[in-house]
């Protein structure tokens, strides 16, 4: 993303990049329909946060009777 003031105000540089080097950075996850590929929700936030904490945000995506699939590191979700 463009580097702006507001845009490092709203998404830090990692800590591990020097002060005036770099690019702010965002987390996105997206919520995506297996049977038509499209993106049903998205979440950003800033790059520190933890997937679980966005896929939960992705919880209200979701209707009753819907199917989610994860990998084993979601297994606490569900």
């Amino acid at each position: 993303m463009p580097d702006t003031t507001d845009n490092q105000e709203a998404y830090p540089q990692p800590s591990s990049q020097k002060v005036g080097c770099g690019f702010p950075l965002a987390k996105i996850m997206v919520l995506f329909s297996i049977t038509t590929g499209a993106a049903i929700g998205t979440i950003i936030d800033v790059f520190k946060t933890h997937d679980i904490k966005l896929a939960r945000q992705l919880y209200n995506y979701l209707n009753p009777g819907d199917i989610a699939l994860g990998d084993r590191a979601y297994e606490c979700l569900f």
